[in-house]
């Protein structure tokens, strides 16, 4: 048995459980633990496991054959920071001078998508499409993302190559969906899933796609280069932006995305994070990968959005196997980033107060 934040778990299987369980909560407007006991737990499962536990809902597709990724180290996930003082702990780590040029993204909180593409005839075909997945496997989605092909508006570089996207739903999409097809998911991060289902195709005109990355089959490109072609396609609040010479710039970027919520609330997408990488070649070469984590990038998390309301109830939960009674403050309800939320377990003392 071991304790993390108050939370009493027997095994690391009940403890990869209670995070699903968390995690599907959260997107679906509920939240059981707060952030930083998740972000505790979850580094506590990698660690002691020596596997990634892949945040967010689960994503249910109407075919759930397991296809193999064709790119390596192509659909990997970014070690997360949590404050200015360990991003500047990264930058030491890095051997990065504060007037290194680096990329600067908004980290969107999606469902990666990986796109793999054909040349023929001159023309980009999709071959095959699928989640990020694990070992090296995602669930296909590659009849979803044909049948909706024209729509993808695919960079034609003559040559074959993966595509690397964050999948999401903005609030504007979300309330359309809602408007045309009724109350069927409770938030824009919930409904992805749907639109990967059976019925995917009817539901994809609602998803944005934002791109991350790109890597050639035969070929190299530096990812000044790749940045280059994203730009042209992604929106602009998403897309990627430079900094030259000042390191300030890159802390003035992150303090207003922590600090003004409403700043993130205007970008109509869910966002919770800077990405911050290494713009040098070389550097980002020799730098490479840790498993699927590569050296030369990280996550800047924001702290979670809050909005102040008006508590209506207090009620107790018990949970089946433990038989722990919880209390859950009901509130009048609030909506953040396209999620109502109306009540929130007060599990530990933090929280409580």
């Amino acid at each position: 048995m071991f304790k993390i934040d108050g939370h009493e778990f027997n095994t690391l299987d009940e403890l990869n459980e209670f995070l699903i369980k968390a995690a599907e909560a959260y997107y679906n407007g509920e939240m059981i633990i707060a952030d930083h006991v998740f972000d505790s737990m979850q580094a506590y499962y990698e660690r002691k496991s020596g596997k990634e536990f892949q945040v967010g809902a689960k994503v249910t597709v109407g075919r759930t054959v397991d296809l193999a990724h064709s790119y390596k180290d192509f659909a990997g996930t970014l070690k997360k920071v949590k404050n200015i003082q360990e991003l500047e702990k990264w930058y030491e780590k890095v051997g990065l001078s504060e007037s290194e040029k680096v990329y600067a993204s908004l980290k969107a909180d999606g469902h990666s998508i990986t796109v793999e593409v054909i040349n023929v005839k001159g023309k980009p075909v999709i071959d095959k499409a699928l989640t990020r997945g694990k070992d090296g496997k995602g669930k296909d989605l590659t009849s979803i993302f044909k049948a909706n092909e024209k729509s993808l508006a695919l960079p034609n570089l003559k040559a074959d190559y993966a595509i690397g996207y964050e999948a999401v739903v903005t609030t504007e999409n979300f309330e359309q969906f809602t408007q045309d097809h009724g109350e069927l998911y409770k938030s824009p991060r919930s409904m992805i899933g749907g639109v990967m289902s059976e019925d995917g195709s009817v539901y994809f005109k609602y998803l944005s796609l934002i791109g991350l990355r790109i890597k050639l089959k035969d070929g190299w490109l530096t990812r000044s280069e790749q940045v280059e072609i994203l730009n042209k396609y992604n929106h602009d609040n998403v897309g990627f932006e430079d900094y030259f010479e000042e390191y300030d710039d890159i802390l003035e970027l992150a303090e207003t995305y922590r600090n003004v919520t409403e700043a993130r609330f205007d970008l109509g997408i869910m966002c919770d994070g800077i990405v911050i990488e290494v713009f040098d070649e070389d550097l980002r070469q020799e730098l490479g990968y840790a498993d699927t984590h590569p050296h030369f990038a990280v996550a800047l998390k924001f702290p979670p959005a809050a909005k102040e309301t008006t508590v209506t109830d207090i009620t107790w939960s018990t949970e089946g196997n433990s038989g722990r009674h919880t209390p859950m403050v009901h509130f009048k309800a609030v909506k953040i980033v396209g999620i109502t939320y109306k009540k929130v377990s007060l599990a530990n003392y933090d929280r409580f107060k």
